[in-house]
């Protein structure tokens, strides 16, 4: 498993390299490596197996390639480019669904079901919460404003920030522990400043 989820980091990492998108402040290699490395926090504390390593490491590699070719629907984009590679790597039907259901499960409005897909869609969501939400929000910001052509006001931008933190949902007990608190303090940090 572990030479498997080698190729598919080399995978990763080179369509990062031969498909450079400069509009991706946001959505990029960085984004990719610190969901990988929260992912390993958490399947690390909560002792999951083998298994469950390969395939929570594996989609949380590939959740976001489909954004070097599309905003919109990135996820099916991800998915689309991911099977093929999977299947050449030979890996079973059943694994490759398990991967998928979990980079699906990622898109904004889907309810993640099992184990696996809350814990990526958590980490995946709270990425900005456990690096530097600022900066994450300025980098989406720019990105957005760059791929889909919105743009906002200071004060537009701050309230849509909080609106986001607000809406923020976590699905998983790790995601409860961890981001809740963050959330929350950031939050009030928001309506202290503004």
């Amino acid at each position: 498993m572990n030479k498997k989820l080698k190729q598919i980091e080399q995978f990763v990492e080179e369509l990062f390299i031969k498909n450079p998108n400069p509009n991706l402040y946001f959505h990029n290699i960085e984004h990719t490596k610190k969901v990988v490395q929260r992912c390993k926090m958490a399947l690390e504390e909560l002792n999951c197996t083998e298994e469950e390593h390969f395939l929570l490491l594996s989609a949380a590699w590939l959740h976001d390639i489909g954004y070097l070719y599309t905003y919109t629907e990135h996820e099916a984009k991800s998915i689309e480019i991911a099977v093929p590679f999977l299947e050449s790597i030979s890996l079973e039907k059943t694994v490759i669904e398990r991967i998928q259901s979990c980079i699906a499960a990622t898109k904004i409005g889907v309810i993640p079901q099992s184990k696996l897909e809350k814990l990526l869609k958590d980490i995946d969501a709270a990425y900005g919460l456990y690096t530097n939400f600022w900066e994450k929000g300025n980098d989406i910001r720019r990105e957005w404003a760059l791929t889909t052509l919105l743009t906002f006001t200071d004060m537009e931008w701050i309230k849509l920030q909080l609106l986001f933190l607000k809406n923020l949902k976590m699905y998983s007990k790790y995601g409860e522990k961890h981001f809740k608190i963050i959330i929350e303090e950031w939050v009030y940090k928001i309506n202290q400043r503004y």
